[in-house]
């Protein structure tokens, strides 16, 4: 890597995936870096732009933490970019910070792939959600909302800092059902104050990226806007490619979300925290003064 790389600056010590401790379970590998120890499950889950591995850290608290690996070397500027968009987002002081990942540590294996260890956020994803075979037709619309309200807190925070998610889609969202917490994961195709870097959009999901994306204009925050009511669409049931929801939904969250699908991103939503303000009005005006609903696991 060059020497004037973000990494190299960041780097805290070359790490092997080869060794293997006996006296963990399943042969679970180790690595260490001029932080801490971590032992891993070998077992990954496994995505286009890298492997995620459950573990701890060898401390008093033995911590869970999550190693994110590159699979390629040709990801690691990827890796990179989301040390450095949480690098910028986790240098302020909001509550906001308990819907984004928290960057614990990050390394070089030696063979030149870069790795990320977070700490873990207990929850399920959109898509694990779906997958359950209570959620197959879609969530419960008052449940979407509560959902959907922490989702536009973490977009907010994340806009008004500058930062354009760039890749919201169901598996980069977990949710915790006990309490109702949110955490929106995977930077790796975040912007910085691209109006200021010119830096364009990195990903395009054919269902969740807005129509800007593909064409390659310059990014705005109705284009995470456009992809985090796409999410709420598939939540409930409805068809992310047609936008089309199931007849169960009132028409007034349908009409709501009708405002972030806009072809135009200058006809679209723009301001996260005006529409979580309308979110908790219209959830407010149709379920009444708000509580507390357990969500069934």
């Amino acid at each position: 890597m060059e020497s004037d790389s973000l990494l190299t600056r960041l780097v805290l010590e070359s790490a092997s995936l080869g060794g293997k401790n006996s006296s963990l379970p399943r042969s679970w590998f180790t690595i260490k870096t001029s932080r801490s120890e971590y032992f891993f499950d070998p077992q990954p889950i496994e995505g286009d732009l890298s492997c995620v591995y459950s573990g701890y850290e060898n401390n008093s608290e033995k911590t869970e933490v999550v190693l994110k690996l590159a699979r390629n070397v040709g990801d690691n500027d990827l890796m990179q970019n989301e040390i450095k968009v949480l690098k910028h987002l986790q240098g302020r002081q909001a509550p906001q910070q308990k819907h984004l990942p928290v960057l614990l540590d990050q390394f070089v294996t030696d063979q030149n792939l870069v790795g990320l260890i977070f700490a873990r956020f207990d929850g399920y994803t959109l898509s694990t959600i779906r997958e359950n075979p209570r959620y197959k037709s879609g969530i419960p619309t008052e449940h979407m909302v509560w959902i959907f309200c922490r989702l536009l807190s973490a977009i907010g925070y994340a806009n008004k800092e500058g930062v354009i998610h760039g890749n919201i889609e169901p598996s980069n969202i977990l949710i915790q059902p006990r309490d109702h917490n949110l955490c929106l994961l995977d930077w790796t195709a975040a912007l910085i104050n691209p109006g200021k870097s010119g830096d364009g959009f990195k990903l395009y999901n054919p269902n969740y990226s807005a129509p800007e994306v593909k064409e390659r204009r310059a990014p705005t925050p109705a284009a995470d806007l456009y992809s985090a009511a796409k999410c709420m669409i598939y939540l409930l049931g409805g068809d992310a490619q047609t936008n089309k929801l199931p007849e169960s939904v009132d028409s007034r969250i349908a009409l709501f979300l009708g405002y972030f699908l806009l072809p135009s991103p200058l006809q679209r939503a723009q301001d996260a925290w005006q529409l979580y303000a309308q979110l908790q009005n219209l959830r407010t005006e149709i379920w009444g003064e708000e509580k507390f609903v357990k969500f069934d696991w």
